[in-house]
C-alpha cells in the first residue's frame, strides 16, 4: 500500500524502514554498501554524503531510461512518488522508480538504472544481484507479481531485464531484514564483516580509545591468527605484484599506453601540487599554530606475550 507523504519527509521516512537499496546491502550482496553503512544510517548517525556525479547523472536520466523502456515495450509507465509501506512488516518499505499501469495479469514496477560501459558484463547474463533484490523488494511492500529493470550502458547500450516475484526469495529477506531492524531497535551494531565499508563505519562508531584494558573473548584467538596469515600473504605476494608491474613499465618505456588481446595497460605521467610544510614552518613559525589541526585515529597492533 502506498503512504501519503510528501517530498519533504522522504529522507525522515527512509530513516524509519528498510528500503530498496538497503534490502541487498544488509544480505551482504551489495557493492556499494555493506549492513554496517544501512545501520549507521538508521541510527542517525551516518556522514554526510555530498552526491556524486553518478548519483546526479543518474536521476537526470531516469525519466530518458523510462521512456525508453515505454517506446520498446508499448506499456504505459507513470512516476508513483509516494513511498509503499508493506502491509504486515511496517519498516519495509521503499519508493518506485515508474509504475507500469498496463502490465497484463497487474501492475508492475520499473526500475531505472544507468551505468558505465565498463559494468556492461554484469549485465550479460541478466541483471546484477543487488539490482534483482531491489525489484524483489519492491514486488513484496506493492504484492506485485513482476517488474522490470531497465539499463542504458555506456550511454549506447539499453537492455531490458524482467524479474518474476519469487516468494522463497522474499521470504529470506524477510529473515534478513527482520535480524537487522533488532540491530536497529535495540543499538546493536550488525555482524562485522570484511568490506572496507565496515572498516569506516567502525571508524565512526568508535572514533575514540578509552584508557582501559578489557579480556576479549575466544573468538579473538581466530581473527588474531587470521590476521598473522593474511600479512604473511601479502608479504609473500607483494614481490610478485611488484615484478609484474616493473616488467610491464619496462614494456610501455616512454609510451603512455599499450594493448595486447585486448587488454590495454596504461602507465601515464600525473602531476599535483603539494603544500611545502617544511619551508612553511621556517617561514611563518608564528603562523605554524594557528594552522595546524589536529586529527584523532586508531591505530590497531598485536603484541604477542613474551
Amino acid at each position: 500500500m502506498a503512504l501519503d507523504t510528501t517530498h519533504q519527509d522522504w529522507l525522515a521516512t527512509r530513516r524509519q524502514g528498510i528500503g530498496g537499496s538497503d534490502m541487498a546491502a544488509i544480505m551482504g550482496l551489495s557493492p556499494f554498501r555493506g549492513p554496517m553503512d544501512v545501520y549507521l544510517e538508521k541510527i542517525g548517525e551516518a556522514p554526510e554524503q555530498a552526491d556524486s556525479p553518478y548519483l546526479y547523472w543518474g536521476n537526470i536520466l531516469e525519466d530518458v531510461v523510462a521512456q525508453e523502456f515505454a517506446r520498446q515495450t508499448g506499456y504505459t509507465v507513470e512516476r508513483h512518488p509516494q513511498p509503499y509501506q508493506h502491509p504486515e512488516i511496517p519498516y519495509l518499505r521503499g519508493n518506485i522508480d515508474r509504475l507500469i499501469v498496463d502490465h497484463p495479469g497487474g501492475p508492475a514496477v520499473l526500475e531505472a538504472k544507468t551505468t558505465n560501459a565498463f559494468k556492461a558484463r554484469d549485465w550479460d547474463e541478466g541483471a546484477p544481484i543487488h539490482y534483482l533484490i531491489q525489484v524483489l523488494h519492491y514486488l513484496d511492500i506493492t504484492g506485485y507479481q513482476k517488474g522490470y529493470l531497465a539499463v542504458l550502458i555506456g550511454g549506447n547500450d539499453f537492455r531490458i531485464v524482467p524479474v518474476e516475484r519469487n516468494d522463497a526469495l522474499i521470504a529470506q529477506m524477510h529473515e534478513a531484514a527482520a535480524a537487522f531492524w533488532l540491530c536497529v531497535q535495540t543499538l546493536t551494531p550488525p555482524l562485522v564483516d570484511g568490506s572496507e565499508a565496515t572498516a569506516q563505519a567502525l571508524k565512526i562508531l568508535y572514533p575514540q580509545s578509552q584508557a582501559k584494558t578489557v579480556e576479549l573473548p575466544e573468538e579473538a584467538r581466530h581473527w588474531i591468527r587470521q590476521r598473522a596469515e593474511a600479512k604473511a600473504i601479502i608479504e609473500d605476494t607483494q614481490p610478485l605484484l611488484t615484478e609484474a608491474e616493473n616488467h610491464l613499465k619496462a614494456l610501455l618505456g616512454d609510451a603512455e599506453a599499450g594493448t595486447v588481446d585486448g587488454v590495454t595497460v596504461t602507465w601515464k605521467s600525473a602531476s599535483r601540487k603539494g603544500f611545502d610544510q617544511k619551508r612553511f614552518e621556517s617561514e611563518h613559525p608564528e603562523l605554524i599554530q594557528t594552522y595546524t589541526k589536529q586529527t584523532t585515529y586508531r591505530t590497531l597492533r598485536i603484541k604477542e606475550a613474551k
